[in-house]
């Protein structure tokens, strides 16, 4: 007997029925962002750093998020106060902030930096990484100064002092001292861009510190101090002493020099220089009277 042979095709069907409403559109959510904060330091009171965390759009529940700071460079407890807890945003509210408060401190040193993170959002997403940089400039007047070495005499014999600048004030002192200013190069193809600026130069403890800065300002990618006595302090015949402390490293142009105070109507090198330090190593101008 013969056997009839069939052939069966299987239908495999899938449906799809829709997303569960128990699931949240992330999408829809409303999205958490806060930028970093830059500030300079406060020398004798503390200050507040404000990071404001903005709303996407509005949202008729209320979110909420965890908030927490973490060092880097910055110490909490020594250098900002250390901040944990839950954020909490009213329905349809669209901004909302975290205060974090950076003591005071005096000191002249490298900026420092801190963490604001964000995380567990409810009702709500975070955009991007969900944290926050705070970044403490300090731009204090204090610097510690390694005031060993040879100290010039006060007199001398058959010489009288007829001026001198210590630099105990806790501004330089005007009466004494202009700035030149600008970013040409001066005639040496110079980086920086030299400022009237307490950031380039200063004083601290019953010194004077020329400090170049690695920052942008016009063209330049950098700025330092060119500090004169043009007008206020001219001297025909004597002695002048300056005692200084030099960096080292690349990059450098420290100089202690004399220019005829004629200058301004007959220019170098027609009004006569004498220079009494200059240290070349490449380029730029740094920090004179100070420490590394």
């Amino acid at each position: 007997m013969r056997k009839n042979v069939c052939s069966i095709s299987l239908v495999l069907l899938i449906c799809s029925c829709g997303s569960s409403n128990n699931l949240p559109d992330e999408d829809a959510l409303p999205k958490l962002s806060f930028l970093d904060v830059t500030h300079e330091r406060n020398t004798t009171e503390p200050i507040t750093y404000r990071f404001n965390i903005n709303v996407s759009k509005a949202n008729s529940k209320e979110i909420t998020v965890n908030y927490k700071t973490s060092d880097v460079t910055a110490i909490a407890g020594k250098d900002y106060t250390s901040l944990s807890g839950t954020l909490t945003i009213p329905a349809n509210q669209l901004t909302a902030f975290v205060d974090v408060i950076v003591s005071a401190d005096s000191l002249r040193q490298s900026d420092q930096t801190f963490n604001l993170e964000l995380s567990a959002p409810a009702n709500a997403t975070i955009s991007g990484t969900g944290k926050a940089v705070g970044t403490i400039q300090n731009n204090g007047t204090y610097l510690p100064i390694d005031g060993t070495g040879y100290n010039a005499p006060s007199s001398y014999a058959g010489m009288n002092l007829v001026w001198s600048d210590e630099f105990t004030d806790k501004t330089i002192n005007s009466s004494n001292w202009s700035y030149d200013t600008g970013g040409s190069g001066w005639g040496n193809n110079e980086l920086e861009y030299y400022t009237n600026s307490s950031k380039n130069a200063y004083t601290t403890g019953g010194y004077l510190v020329i400090e170049a800065r690695k920052e942008t300002m016009g063209s330049n990618n950098y700025t330092s101090a060119r500090m004169i006595s043009k007008d206020k302090r001219t001297f025909t015949y004597g002695r002048i002493d300056f005692r200084a402390k030099l960096p080292k490293g690349q990059g450098i142009w420290p100089a202690l020099w004399m220019l005829g105070n004629n200058i301004g109507t007959t220019p170098w090198p027609a009004c006569g220089e004498i220079d009494i330090m200059e240290l070349v190593l490449v380029r730029l101008k740094i920090l004179i009277l100070a420490s590394e």
